[in-house]
């Protein structure tokens, strides 16, 4: 298997996730490979209760004949929101998008093979409202227990 080398390396801190989502896929239809790193420390620019809310409806969405084979699927980890995020971005039904998407890696942390290349932080994307009016992807993994407690204490 080959190692992957990304051209672009995104850090998620503070960054909105819709605005990162969305560089990041038009990087990706320019037809470079891209890392996201830090991604569980992006932010939703609403607060934690709103959050839920809004996905409420189409998390309780299950089949009852077999709820993993035809049910939705839900990725509530910071990494696989981030990844469905920039994937309904993408022409997923073409070739090119998928091609694209396949271009992508996202981590929580910064793995040590990444820790070499310059890491780009796009200042239009990031944060610059009130401290408590924003929730983090970290807190929606945790608010669904998809994000154990010990696996936050172990990046700190």
């Amino acid at each position: 298997m080959q190692r992957f080398v990304p051209d672009l390396v995104y850090d998620a801190s503070g960054a909105i996730e819709g605005r990162l989502a969305s560089i990041t896929a038009k990087a990706l239809m320019q037809g470079k490979k891209v890392a996201v790193v830090n991604v569980e420390k992006a932010v939703i620019s609403k607060p934690l209760d709103a959050v839920v809310k809004w996905l409420q409806p189409w998390y309780g969405i299950h089949s009852w004949i077999n709820p993993r084979r035809y049910s939705p699927r839900k990725y509530m980890t910071p990494e696989g929101y981030f990844r469905t995020s920039v994937r309904n971005m993408l022409p997923v039904d073409k070739p090119k998008g998928r091609e694209a998407y396949a271009r992508l890696r996202v981590y929580s942390g910064v793995p040590p093979d990444l820790s070499g290349f310059p890491v780009q932080r796009p200042e239009e994307v990031m944060w610059k409202g009130r401290e408590g009016t924003a929730t983090t992807l970290l807190e929606v993994g945790l608010y669904y227990g998809r994000v154990k407690r010990k696996e936050v204490k172990d990046q700190s």
